[in-house]
């Protein structure tokens, strides 16, 4: 669901910039928020875990060795 509404957000922005409504680049920028995830993952087999944060299906974390 909250991916609709990034794309709903996006494309009424991006017509709305096209008008030369410029109330179309926040409608624009507020639809980063929509695809953006954050989360954890654990991986047993090297012993390590990470937060990340996920931007358009790409994961970004540093991994860290368990304490």
């Amino acid at each position: 669901m909250r991916y609709i509404f990034g794309v709903a957000f996006f494309f009424m922005g991006v017509a709305w910039m096209i008008t030369g409504n410029l109330f179309g680049m926040i409608f624009s920028g507020m639809s980063v928020f929509f695809f953006n995830k954050d989360g954890s993952e654990i991986d047993l087999d090297i012993k390590r875990y990470r937060t990340f944060i996920e931007l358009f299906g790409i994961r970004y974390g540093t991994w860290q060795e368990f304490t």
